[in-house]
C-alpha cells in the first residue's frame, strides 16, 4: 500500500462495540511506539445482526487467524507487524508471515 510504513506493534485491548444499538463493531487496541491506535472500530465497520456481509465475524476471524488464537484474551499482549498510513492503522500481519489482513479490501470482496 502505498505512503505506510510498517512497524511492530503490541495488542493491548480486543473490544466489541453496539453501535447505536443495532449494529456491531470489534476493535484491537495496539501500541506502535509510543502511541496506541485502534485498529477496526465503528468508524471502519458495523454489522447489523443477520443483515447482509458478516464484517465483524469476518474481522474477528482475521484477527485471530493472524495471531494464531482461539479466544479474545488471547489477543492481549501479543506482538504482530502493523502496516501504519494517515496516523492509523490499516493492515496488521503476524511476525511469522508476510500475509497482512487489510480490512478495507477484504470487506469490499465480501460485497
Amino acid at each position: 500500500m502505498a505512503d505506510t510504513i510498517t512497524a511492530i506493534g503490541e495488542i493491548i485491548d480486543f473490544d466489541l462495540h453496539l453501535v447505536e444499538g443495532i449494529a456491531l463493531s470489534a476493535s484491537l487496541e495496539i501500541k506502535v511506539g509510543d502511541d496506541y491506535i485502534e485498529f477496526g472500530g465503528p468508524n471502519l465497520f458495523a454489522s447489523i445482526p443477520n443483515e447482509g456481509a458478516d464484517v465483524l465475524g469476518h474481522f474477528v476471524m482475521r484477527c485471530f487467524q493472524i495471531c494464531e488464537v482461539g479466544k479474545g484474551r488471547d489477543l492481549e499482549g501479543h506482538l504482530i507487524k502493523v502496516e501504519v498510513g494517515d496516523d492509523r492503522i490499516v493492515g496488521i500481519c503476524s511476525l511469522r508471515s508476510e500475509e497482512f489482513f487489510y480490512p478495507v479490501l477484504e470487506f469490499e470482496r465480501l460485497r
